[in-house]
C-alpha cells in the first residue's frame, strides 16, 4: 500500500533505518507529505540553481517562524497536552530542513544546535547543518516576534554568483524571489537585481491561493505515484535525513555538535542514490 505520512518519518536512527527497509522490500512506495519544498518560493529558488546562476551553493538560510503572545505560545510549547508541548524544540524542523535538501541535493552530516534565548529555551531554535555538499545551512523554527502573517517561511541561497532569497513582505509579494547578481558575475560588468513572482497554479480554470499550493502539488504528486507509478515528490531517504537533523539537534543542545547518521545503506550501496531524489 502507497503510503503519505503527515508527520514525521521517524523519532530516531533505528525507527528510519526499519522504515527504510520496509520501503526498499515493498513494491508501494513511502513519501513525506512536505508540502513547503512544493511551495512557489521555493520553486523559483530551484530554478534559478537549475540554471546555473547562483554558482556553487556556499550558505543556505532556512526560516520557519511565528510571531506569537507570550500566552498563546505558552500555550503550546508550555502545554503537554499539545503535541507542540510534547515534542524537542528541535523537532519540528522539517519545513526547513526538507526545502534545504530539496535545494542542495545534499545530506545532512553534522548539526549544532542552540536555543535562541536562555531564559526561554524551548521558544526558539538556531541549527547549523553541515551538509555533504560542503555547504553549510542555518535554520531557525519556533516562535520570535517580527515575523509577517504570511506563510512564515523565508529562504536565503547564496552561491558563487549570486544570491537567490524569497521578500520579506506582506501579502503576495511574500511568495516572490529576489535574485542578485554580482558585477563581475554579469556579461555587462553591473550588478543586476530582480524580483520574480511565481507563476500562478490554477486548479479547474482557476488560480490556487499561493498558500494551497504545496499541499496541492504534494496531492498531485501522491496521485501520480499511486496511479501511474511516478516518484514521490519526497521519498523515504530524504523525509528520514529530515526527521533524524531534529533529533540529532535535540541531542546537540545538551551536548555539543552531533554527527547525522542518516541510514541510507541498508542494503546494495550501488543501488542508491548519493542525494535526495525530490522533485519540485
Amino acid at each position: 500500500m502507497h503510503v503519505l505520512s503527515e508527520s514525521a518519518a521517524c523519532v530516531d536512527a533505528a525507527e528510519g533505518e526499519r522504515l527504510i527497509a520496509a520501503a526498499d522490500r515493498s513494491s508501494a512506495t513511502y513519501s513525506f507529505a512536505e508540502n513547503y519544498v512544493a511551495h512557489p518560493h521555493v520553486r523559483l529558488i530551484r530554478q534559478a540553481i537549475e540554471a546555473g546562476e547562483l554558482g556553487r551553493i556556499g550558505l543556505i538560510e532556512a526560516d520557519y517562524l511565528h510571531g506569537m503572545s507570550p500566552a498563546d505560545v505558552a500555550g503550546l510549547i508550555g502545554d503537554p497536552a499539545h503535541w507542540r508541548g510534547r515534542i524537542a524544540p528541535t523537532a519540528y524542523c522539517t519545513h526547513t530542513l526538507s526545502p534545504v535538501l530539496a535545494l542542495t541535493d545534499a545530506w545532512p552530516v553534522e548539526v549544532s544546535a542552540f536555543s535562541v534565548d536562555e531564559a526561554d529555551p524551548r521558544a526558539a531554535v538556531v541549527m547549523a547543518v553541515r551538509l555533504s555538499s560542503g555547504a553549510l545551512a542555518l535554520t531557525r523554527h519556533g516562535f520570535l516576534q517580527g515575523e509577517l502573517d504570511s506563510h512564515w517561511s523565508w529562504i536565503s541561497v547564496r552561491g558563487t554568483k549570486a544570491l537567490a532569497e524569497s521578500v520579506r513582505a506582506a501579502g503576495e509579494r511574500s511568495w516572490s524571489v529576489r535574485v542578485r547578481t554580482e558585477g563581475w558575475a554579469t556579461p555587462e560588468g553591473h550588478a543586476r537585481e530582480e524580483e520574480r513572482t511565481p507563476v500562478p497554479l490554477t486548479l479547474a480554470g482557476e488560480p490556487v491561493a499561493r498558500g494551497d499550493e504545496g499541499t496541492l502539488r504534494v496531492l498531485r504528486a501522491f496521485r501520480a505515484t499511486v496511479e501511474r507509478g511516478e516518484p514521490p515528490l519526497v521519498p523515504v531517504r530524504p523525509a528520514v535525513a529530515a526527521s533524524l537533523v531534529g533529533v540529532a539537534g535535540a541531542e546537540s543542545l545538551a551536548n555539543g555538535s552531533r554527527p547525522v547518521s542518516v541510514p541510507v545503506m541498508t542494503t546494495d550501496p550501488e543501488s542508491y542514490p548519493a542525494v535526495p531524489d525530490i522533485h519540485i
